[in-house]
């Protein structure tokens, strides 16, 4: 298996449940366990946070307190509804991030509405990619006073077509939302993630027939989903070793080149 990249990660505390393996440590810790080069780390809290900017902060000074470890690379949430947005994408971009994650359920916006339309053409601008998240947690499994309907695939199709400079990654998304929603929107701006992928059985090879492999990547959703769970499902099926390398690995780099020095924590002595 690849040293895999991993593209939809969080660290933090969840507000309605305990979630574990929610610090840089615990996730350092499995990406040595299961032979991971790189994670994208956005965190929790921004979900719910009326400042996200707040939790990007956060976030840092977590990072710091670890040493601030080479493959947990950051990623800040933004929300374009909540005024001052235009300087927290400064503020994360100078920090390094390496994308910017969207929630507009939580955040009460419209996924191709004109305040995710002016954040996607300014994020272009800057080269940063976009992680849309259709869901957080399974619908079934919400507070019963915090019931947030998924991201509809096909308001983030439509943002892909208005803003064409923005590449844009869709996340916690099911089959046939990533199916519809790659069917909509151009080769080379657009991907999906899959680790909402839960059934059929061969949920990865039916989704490899239907769209290929080189517009997949890998996410683990971690900390709601332990990161095996996917990486399971990937080396498991029926895929060539040369789709799940595309999946795993080669088409992160494809977005995101700087981070193909990275060797991450299992080439760590010890």
């Amino acid at each position: 298996m690849p040293l895999w990249i991993d593209v939809h990660a969080d660290i933090g505390d969840w507000a309605f449940r305990r979630v574990t393996g929610s610090t840089p440590e615990a996730l350092t810790a499995k990406m040595r366990e299961y032979q991971g080069a790189v994670a994208l780390v956005g965190p929790v809290e921004g979900v719910l946070y009326r400042n996200p900017q707040e939790a990007a902060r956060l976030l840092r000074e977590r990072l710091d307190a670890a040493g601030h470890p080479p493959w947990l690379v950051p990623v800040a949430v933004i929300n374009p509804a909540y005024p001052g947005w235009k300087k927290d994408l400064d503020e994360a971009q100078s920090h390094g991030a390496a994308a910017i994650k969207l929630y507009p359920n939580y955040h009460n916006y419209n996924a191709d509405g004109v305040a995710a339309r002016d954040l996607a053409s300014s994020a272009a601008g800057l080269g940063l990619p976009l992680l849309c998240c259709v869901r957080v947690e399974d619908e079934r499994q919400h507070h019963w006073h915090m019931l947030r309907p998924a991201v509809p695939a096909s308001a983030v199709a439509r943002l892909a077509q208005l803003v064409p400079t923005a590449r844009i990654i869709l996340v916690g998304a099911n089959q046939a939302e990533i199916q519809a929603f790659l069917a909509a929107t151009e080769k080379g701006c657009t991907w999906a993630e899959v680790s909402y992928l839960k059934s059929p059985q061969n949920a990865m090879e039916t989704m490899v027939a239907a769209v290929g492999a080189s517009r997949l990547l890998f996410g683990s959703h971690t900390p709601f989903i332990d990161p095996g769970v996917t990486l399971t499902k990937i080396e498991c099926s029926a895929l060539s070793q040369e789709d799940k390398n595309r999946v795993l690995r080669s088409n992160a780099l494809g977005v995101w080149p700087q981070l193909s020095g990275l060797a991450g924590p299992a080439s760590l002595p010890g």
